[in-house]
Parts: structure tokens; C-alpha cells; sequence
């Protein structure tokens, strides 16, 4: 009779270790493909920045996606590591020659090695049977990518500031902030989610007085009144979504 207690608490063991294996393996798995969204997330905004001969942003872009993949490196499935590794390692010299070039100011040089950055993420893509065309579902229009963007990088600027941080680390978000509303203009739509005719001078007089509050700031002086840009990002939405609100 003493022996069935022991044997419900093996079994218990066994059923508890291997739930905790799989969900090790569930947590890894989700965590490398994560990694490699934002690998592909920068590089979008690296070649956008890039093409729009923005080489501040792109460089800023580049460090985030270093970052991503030191985190994937980890991360990396065991039956493939040796080889994610050696890709890794490539497209890292990829970005190290790439930021050298951007850099100098080097065009020519900048262009071959953002080209030399897409094919590795073709060649991995290939030997992963994935498509390389990296399609994905887009959920939102581009106006709204950005906006989303805009309001992330507010959000991250604020924990800086209340991590205090240095002052780099939020000034790099106050300048992606003003890139990406910079970008919202070019991408305006006809009609808001609302099916509402927008005001696109309205919308870029908004647009303008939340620029003028970060400009003071990257340019060295105070932090920004980073709770009034949010009152003025949520009127932009509100302006977007529901414009009727506004009138």
C-alpha cells in the first residue's frame, strides 16, 4: 500500500517535468520567431529610412536590429543553431559595414550593402522554406503603422525618462517619434476608419504643434512635455477615428 503514494508522486513528477520541458520548448520557439519579427520590423524601417536618405533613423533602426538578433542568438532552434549563427554572424558584418558607410557618407557604398542585407535575409529565408518575399497580413494601413509607431515610441520615451535614463536613450525615441510623424503627412488617407472625409490641413497643423514640442528638446534643450504630446497624439486620433467629436 506505501508503494502507490510513490508511484502517483513519480508519475506526478514526470507529467510536471514534461509540461515544463514543453512549455520551455513553446516559450523558445515563440520567443526566436518573435526576434526575428523584429529583425525584419527594423530592417523595413533601416531600407525606408535609407530610401528616404534619412541615415540618422536608419543607424538607430540598425541598433535595434543588432539588438534583436543578439536576442535571437540565443533563442536559436538546437537543430539549426550552427547554422542561424554563421547567418548571423554574416548579416552582422553586413551592419557593421553598412553603418561604417552611412557613416561617411558613402551613397554608393550605403546602397550595395542594403542590398547585400536583403539578399541574407533571402538566402536564409530560402533555407528555411520560407517565403522570401516576406509577406505578412497587414492589418492596418501605413498611416496607421506609422501612428502606431509614433505613439510606441512615446511610450518608450516615457519609461526612460522614469528609469532615468540617459538622455540618448530618450532622445532616440523623441527622434523616431518626429520621423515617423514626419512620414504621416505623404501617407495621409482620403477617409478615417470612420468613413469621415478628413481635414488634412487640420490633421497637419496637429501634426505640426506636437514636431515643435520634441524639436526644442533633440536640439538640447529641456524634456519634452511628453504628457502634452500625448494629449495632442490622442486628439490626432480622435481626429482620425472620430472626427465628429472634434466639431
Amino acid at each position: 500500500m506505501k508503494k502507490i503514494p510513490f508511484l502517483l508522486l513519480a508519475i506526478s513528477y514526470v507529467v510536471i517535468f514534461s509540461v515544463e520541458v514543453r512549455a520551455e520548448k513553446i516559450t523558445t520557439s515563440t520567443g526566436f520567431k518573435y526576434q526575428m519579427h523584429q529583425i525584419f520590423d527594423s530592417y523595413n524601417h533601416v531600407m525606408i529610412s535609407i530610401n528616404l536618405e534619412k541615415l540618422d533613423i536608419a543607424d538607430l533602426h540598425l541598433e535595434d536590429m543588432l539588438e534583436a538578433i543578439n536576442n535571437a542568438k540565443e533563442l536559436a532552434p538546437e537543430k539549426e543553431h550552427g547554422r542561424i549563427l554563421d547567418t548571423f554572424g554574416k548579416l552582422q558584418k553586413v551592419i557593421a559595414e553598412l553603418r561604417a558607410a552611412m557613416k561617411r557618407g558613402d551613397r554608393l557604398t550605403t546602397k550595395i550593402y542594403s542590398m547585400d542585407m536583403f539578399n541574407g535575409c533571402i538566402y536564409c529565408h530560402k533555407k528555411s522554406n520560407l517565403d522570401y518575399l516576406f509577406k505578412t497580413t497587414r492589418r492596418t494601413t501605413l498611416f496607421g503603422e506609422y501612428m502606431h509607431k509614433v505613439s510606441e515610441h512615446l511610450d518608450l520615451a516615457r519609461i526612460e525618462i522614469e528609469n532615468e535614463s540617459e538622455d540618448e536613450r530618450v532622445k532616440k525615441h523623441i527622434k523616431l517619434m518626429a520621423y515617423y510623424l514626419d512620414l504621416l503627412k505623404p501617407t495621409f488617407p482620403e477617409e478615417g476608419p470612420s468613413g469621415i472625409i478628413l481635414d488634412k490641413k487640420d490633421f497637419s497643423e496637429r501634426i505640426g504643434k506636437v514636431r515643435k514640442g520634441l524639436d526644442r528638446y533633440v536640439t538640447g534643450e529641456k524634456l519634452p512635455d511628453l504628457e502634452s504630446a500625448r494629449t495632442s497624439l490622442n486628439a490626432l486620433c480622435v481626429a482620425c477615428h472620430e472626427p465628429e467629436r472634434i466639431k
